[in-house]
């Protein structure tokens, strides 16, 4: 018998909560698999199994799947990715994932076929059959991080009218070059593009860009380097890595904005060191403010607070 367990965090909203959207985190399944998990008598709640779906646990709950041997069908089904998708949160109208880096999150014009967007799709044909992914935001490919996804076109319509709002909260981690010497900021510009290159900078020109605004606060800072807590007011394409690059301090990693080499000494990896930590937004049908993290990839560590 393999046990899985969880303690539910009392920062985890309500729906959240729910029992089945717990075991589908904890098993990493879809909807319908959790489901037949707790009516087959695998969940435990404080020890005593539960067997109904929708009830909501409390805040410091302990839940416990009591996994069949692996024979099973739920343990033995085998996923259809090649590459994994972490979810973070799944409910009938909207999927919450944590984007791993050198991913797109949907295909450009040569038409990728492994995409951000693809692998949820597939997942939520494979495992519910019902709806379809709708990209409501994106992350660049070298971006690691938090995305919500909408089943439904009138979900994705709502979700993007919070971000046309400025509502969403989003909250990044980034490492840039150099000492960042003011410990609290904000930039502000309207970025374009340009045509030729399709390289994305700053302008005042208020009818050839679009506003954007950028708030950023120093976390740690090196000789060389600056570990920041960056929040998105707006949220442009390659905001985050255009307004630091015009400021003289490119996100490490990122050759296309000014960082002198992919990879440097300071970051010896093939990703930008930008991170999507923290996503929330109000759910569109529940009407709850939901809230979620992703933890900061283990390249960042040596760059922040001990």
């Amino acid at each position: 018998m393999t046990h899985k367990s969880m303690t539910v965090h009392e920062r985890m909203p309500e729906p959240a909560r729910r029992l089945v959207n717990l075991v589908q985190q904890l098993l990493r399944q879809g909807k319908s698999p959790a489901a037949h998990a707790i009516r087959d008598g695998l969940a435990y709640v404080n020890g005593t199994c539960v067997r109904k779906a929708e009830i909501t646990l409390r805040p410091g709950d302990l839940l416990e799947i009591r996994l069949p041997p692996v024979k099973a069908p739920i343990v033995a089904q085998k996923s259809p990715f090649r590459q994994p998708l972490e979810i973070v949160y799944n409910d009938e109208h909207l999927m919450v994932v944590n984007k791993p880096p050198g991913l797109l999150t949907v295909p450009t014009p040569y038409k990728e076929k492994t995409t951000l967007i693809s692998l949820v799709d597939r997942w939520i044909q494979a495992q519910e059959s019902l709806g379809q992914a709708y990209c409501v935001h994106r992350l660049d490919r070298g971006v690691s991080g938090l995305l919500v996804f909408a089943k439904w076109l009138k979900i994705a319509e709502l979700l993007r009218d919070q971000f046309e709002a400025r509502k969403p909260q989003r909250r990044y981690v980034a490492i840039v070059d150099g000492l960042v010497k003011q410990k609290q900021g904000t930039f502000r510009s309207y970025i374009a593009t340009d045509k030729k290159t399709l390289q994305r900078y700053s302008t005042q020109d208020t009818e050839a860009g679009q506003l954007a605004i950028t708030h950023y606060s120093v976390l740690h800072s090196t000789s060389d380097t600056s570990a920041v807590e960056v929040r998105l007011e707006t949220g442009r394409r390659n905001q985050i890595r255009v307004h630091f690059s015009e400021a003289g301090h490119p996100i490490l990693g990122d050759v296309r904005y000014g960082a002198s080499d992919e990879r440097s000494t300071q970051w010896p990896f093939r990703r930008l060191a930008l991170h999507a930590e923290s996503l929330g937004f109000v759910h569109p049908m529940l009407r709850q403010p939901l809230e979620f993290h992703a933890t900061v990839p283990t390249e960042f560590t040596r760059f922040m607070p001990k």
